[in-house]
């Protein structure tokens, strides 16, 4: 099959409190409108399910869920109607940076204006890994980075599975970055929201469930209209699993679409990197690795889930071996044994295991059956180039279009950028010192000592009239000679040069950390994030 849509390159601003919108907003609330009143897609069935009857169901228990997760902490004044439209966004539930909550802002915004349901999904099945932001610290003068962790580093699990492990260092979290970022910020955030972090700890939430309810309550006391859900809950809904079926009941067309829309990425970019964006599903025989991910309640660790095709039945399991290894076995989902199927992986579920979409399946059924529009950031919009091609080789046309958004917000610390051509120029001016130190002198090239002026003379006839053969290396030597003669005239600027030079790596360290977009939200003040953030997303 030939794919021709174009693949993008997007790039975050490089300037400060600038966003990147892309259709633009207008183009966002057209696209809405557009995929709402769409004609339903006929050609789409999972095992015989129209999409249409799938979707209706999905959107149904998305918002239900939506509605039920957000008003535990939470007062819903007004319910969303599943049956109008949807727009989605998600991340996983950590402290990002405001390019990445610019996405929220946003989605509120659409929902407003729209009138759509607004709904952020947090991505729970993937990993927890370091549980701490950087911050700037120490003076003004000598700034270093620090991490302040908010819990101990723990196994690396699923959000989804993971708990707080050190309670004591999780509550002091927020006075620890105030006292670290003294010097920089009056009143970061995490004074503000962290106290919703800590009642979300003491009712039990896992880690990540709990710095999400304290933003989203920051959300909602802005006005935010949004609604949030751990991916992890529509993964044990109905329509998701007759998805999953769909896909692995057909494992090895799903790989093969997989790998080649993977494959295609790769030739387009030029990666070289087999595991780029993402590492090929495998097969070994009739037993095929699959977009989803494994994990059961005693044994949190998480593998990709394999499936094989035998006498009628599909045979999940791990790949793990030993007391790790996992296996189950459900009907093949053909006519009647769909719903069999169906009821065999509740039954699982009921066991403490676990199946999840991995990134690709995620955003594939955000777009395709739960949304009218979803929000990217630039590295979901990344690989969904890969989701589209495979789901043109799956459906025979890629999914609705989704949208891309990101911002640059930097910590106003009142610092001018670095002139990124300085360096440059400063380099091409010493390497003019030393190969033509005369061009430098100008004038005083004609009071310069007799043997200078003269290998000056001879550099100069020696490049107007040009040498040949075994005159060449009399040349090269004569050259050097004059610039040696010359060099101790320019000198005193070129240990100026080098002196700027050394200021400016210096300055780009200190850039580096001072003017990174990467600090995370917590470390805002309040007012600011509602001076700058939220005007920028059209929140104001």
């Amino acid at each position: 099959m030939s794919v021709t849509q174009p693949y993008r390159r997007y790039r975050a601003p490089r300037v400060d409190n600038a966003a990147l919108v892309e259709p633009d907003w207008s183009g966002l609330l057209e696209a809405i409108d557009l995929q709402h009143t769409a004609p339903p897609r006929s050609d789409v069935a999972f095992f015989g399910e129209p999409l249409q009857r799938v979707a209706v169901e999905a959107r149904g228990d998305l918002i239900e869920a939506a509605e039920r997760f957000t008003s535990q902490y939470a007062d819903l004044a007004k319910r969303a109607d599943p049956r109008g439209p949807i727009v989605l966004s998600g991340h996983q539930p950590e402290l990002f940076h405001n390019g990445v909550w610019f996405k929220n802002w946003a989605l509120a915004r659409l929902g407003r204006d729209t009138g759509a349901a607004a709904v952020h999904l947090l991505i729970d099945s993937d990993l927890c890994r370091e549980p701490s932001v950087r911050v700037p610290a120490g003076p003004y003068e000598a700034p270093r980075g620090e991490a302040i962790d908010y819990d101990a580093l723990a196994a690396s699990v699923p959000h989804e599975e993971r708990p707080i492990v050190d309670r004591e260092r999780f509550g002091s979290f927020a006075q620890r970055v105030a006292s670290s970022v003294a010097p920089w910020i009056e009143r970061p955030l995490a004074l503000d929201v962290w106290r919703d972090a800590t009642e979300a700890a003491d009712a039990g939430q896992p880690l990540g469930e709990a710095l999400s309810r304290a933003r989203h309550r920051f959300e909602r006391g802005e006005g935010s209209p949004s609604l949030e859900l751990p991916i992890s809950q529509i993964c044990d809904t109905r329509p998701f699993r007759l998805f999953l079926l769909e896909l692995i009941g057909r494992a090895e067309r799903t790989r093969k679409a997989y790998n080649a829309a993977l494959d295609e990425y790769r030739q387009a970019h030029r990666v070289r990197s087999a595991a780029q964006p993402l590492p090929d599903l495998q097969a070994d025989g009739d037993r095929v690795e699959t977009p989803f991910w494994v994990w059961r309640t005693d044994d949190p660790t998480r593998r990709p889930l394999f499936v094989t095709h035998r006498d009628g039945e599909l045979l999940l399991d791990n790949g793990a071996t030993g007391a790790a290894a996992w296996s189950a076995a459900i009907d093949a989902p053909e006519g009647e044994g769909v719903e069999l199927a169906l009821a065999r992986l509740g039954s699982l579920r009921e066991r403490g295991v676990k199946l999840r979409s991995r990134a690709l399946m995620t955003t594939l059924y955000g777009r395709l059956v739960l949304s009218d529009l979803f929000l990217h950031g630039i590295g979901g919009a990344k690989y969904d180039e890969v989701t589209d091609h495979m789901a043109e080789r799956l459906f025979g046309s890629p999914p609705p279009p989704h949208a891309v958004l990101t911002a640059t917000l930097r910590l106003p610390l009142g610092l001018e950028a670095t002139d990124a051509d300085e360096p440059r120029r400063l380099t091409q001016e010493r390497r003019e010192l030393r190969y033509h130190p005369e061009r430098a002198l100008g004038p005083a090239a004609k009071g310069l000592p007799e043997r200078a002026a003269a290998l000056l003379a001879k550099k100069r006839r020696w490049i107007a009239e040009g040498a040949e053969g075994a005159e060449l290396a009399e040349r090269h030597r004569d050259i050097e000679a004059a610039n040696a003669a010359l060099r101790p005239f320019v000198e005193g600027r070129a240990e100026e040069i080098d002196r700027g030079l050394q200021s400016l790596a210096e300055r780009r360290v200190t850039d580096a950390l001072l003017r990174s977009r990467e600090h995370a939200f917590v470390l805002f003040s309040a007012d600011d994030i509602r001076r700058r953030l939220l005007p920028l997303a059209g929140w104001r």
